[in-house]
């Protein structure tokens, strides 16, 4: 694993092959307030792990010519070009990319789909809402980083687990409702989210939030880092409300309600 400081922020990058690690310096570009690592299309070779969600992965060749070679199974999509068009898995389960420069402010997920790669809808200036089907059960990290139109998040699948920066800088989100089945949230998943207003947990026991036991670690790198939260609203299921007020990280939130 690789993590790179970018402006006080720290970003987790897989481990790369040695021949990526020849053009590493050449990764990362701007989005926006440095926001973003853009695929690099001078990489030959990308090795990916063997424990891939999916087994029956593989890349579209419409949208991964500028890749000489790819190896291994499974994908994470930190380098990309914003040309690329929509991209699914051979098998349709996982949606792998998402086309940056789509202009479209809704997208409807099919229901076939079971995985939300890494980085799909990074930096998409267009998308205002987004919901995740029943079919959903896993959403990568940063999936939808930088996202600055998006405004109202609904998760209806049995998702577990709301990762690293997933929601990072979507400073339009004003809305988002998790369902009962998540019982973890990663660093930064809500950082700079400034207009949050409702943000509904479905889960009568508190979700556990990485960082939450290094309280330290916590003020930098904590799910609503630089996102005020007086003026959100945490709602959730009845008889919880003390649970959450007495929970560490959630009592953060100054109104905690009845769903």
């Amino acid at each position: 694993m690789i993590i790179v400081e970018m402006k006080g922020r720290r970003s987790i990058l897989p481990v790369l092959h040695v021949s990526a690690l020849l053009v590493i310096g050449a990764l990362f570009s701007q989005c926006e307030g440095n926001r973003t690592v853009q695929r690099s299309t001078t990489l030959a070779q990308e090795t990916v792990p063997a424990d891939s969600t999916e087994n029956d992965l593989t890349f579209d060749t419409a949208w991964a010519d500028s890749i000489s070679a790819v190896t291994g199974i499974g994908y994470g999509p930190y380098f990309y070009d914003p040309s690329w068009p929509l991209a699914y898995s051979e098998s349709g389960k996982m949606l792998l990319y998402y086309p940056r420069d789509s202009a479209a402010t809704h997208f409807a997920i099919p229901g076939t789909v079971r995985v939300i790669d890494e980085r799909a809808f990074q930096c998409n200036k267009h998308l205002v809402e987004i919901v995740l089907p029943r079919s959903v059960q896993e959403i990568g990290v940063c999936s939808f980083y930088g996202c600055e139109e998006l405004r109202d998040v609904i998760i209806e699948g049995p998702v577990t687990s709301i990762p690293w920066r997933a929601f990072d800088g979507c400073q339009k989100l004003r809305a988002v409702d998790l369902p009962a089945s998540v019982h973890s949230i990663g660093g930064l998943s809500f950082a700079s989210c400034g207009s949050l207003r409702t943000f509904i947990v479905r889960n009568p026991e508190p979700p556990h939030f990485e960082f939450e036991d290094d309280p330290e670690d916590f003020d930098t790198m904590g799910a609503f880092f630089d996102t005020g939260l007086q003026r959100c609203t945490l709602y959730v299921p009845e008889g919880s409300v003390e649970a959450y007020r007495q929970a560490l990280c959630w009592k953060l939130f100054k109104r905690i309600q009845t769903i």
